[in-house]
């Protein structure tokens, strides 16, 4: 399997595990994200969609950055995003899944079809943040100025991240959605999609009056 070689090419330990007990006779989760069906979001069906289901020790972070990913993702405001040439391709999603589910497996051997990220929970936090095309650099950004950044840097490295360490995201991201919403739509009355290129099939973007 691509995705397993892969995993134990980047993290050898994982080939030796210690015993287990025996496997589960149901299958694992093929979510993209953990949350979406690749099928679904490829075909921009936004409609239907899976939060909480990942294990972790940060449950306040996780729950409050991963709603505000589903409410992007329901309403359409991915598709503007980083993340919306992944959402286009079901294959190019159902890799990323593999490989997420491998990797998984293998950290959490007790878990088995158990989504885990108890001691990854802030890359997985950082790679939601970064989906919605906003920073996840957030010690970074509030950091005083110092001599070379070294004060941000030190914060980003030493530093644990909490709760408060993402106040502000909600502003952040009705801000950036407003300002592409207004650019997509001229686009659109153009007759192009959001890559610029002619294309009547693409559905309007939405606006972002519903985020209040």
């Amino acid at each position: 399997m691509a995705a397993e070689k892969t995993v134990l090419d980047l993290y050898p330990a994982l080939r030796d595990p210690p015993r287990q007990p025996p496997p589960r006779k149901t299958t694992s989760y093929r979510l993209f994200r953990t949350m979406v069906s690749p099928k679904l979001a490829a075909a921009h069906g936004y409609s239907l969609i899976f939060i909480g289901l990942v294990s972790n020790n940060q449950v306040s972070m996780h729950a409050e950055i991963s709603a505000l990913w589903a409410i992007a993702y329901l309403t359409g405001k991915l598709a503007q995003a980083p993340v919306g040439v992944l959402l286009d391709d079901a294959g190019k999603m159902n890799v990323d899944v593999a490989a997420m589910t491998t990797f998984m497996k293998k950290r959490y051997l007790g878990r088995k079809d158990i989504p885990d990220a108890a001691m990854e929970i802030q890359d997985y936090v950082d790679l939601m943040m970064r989906d919605m095309g906003l920073r996840a650099d957030r010690k970074s950004m509030k950091a005083p100025p110092t001599w070379l950044g070294y004060q941000a840097w030190k914060a980003e490295w030493f530093t644990p991240y909490l709760p408060r360490d993402y106040s502000g995201i909600i502003a952040e991201f009705r801000n950036r959605y407003k300002a592409l919403s207004n650019y997509y739509n001229k686009l659109r009355f153009r007759g192009w999609n959001r890559f610029g290129v002619a294309d009547t099939n693409i559905p309007r973007p939405h606006s972002c009056s519903g985020l209040r």
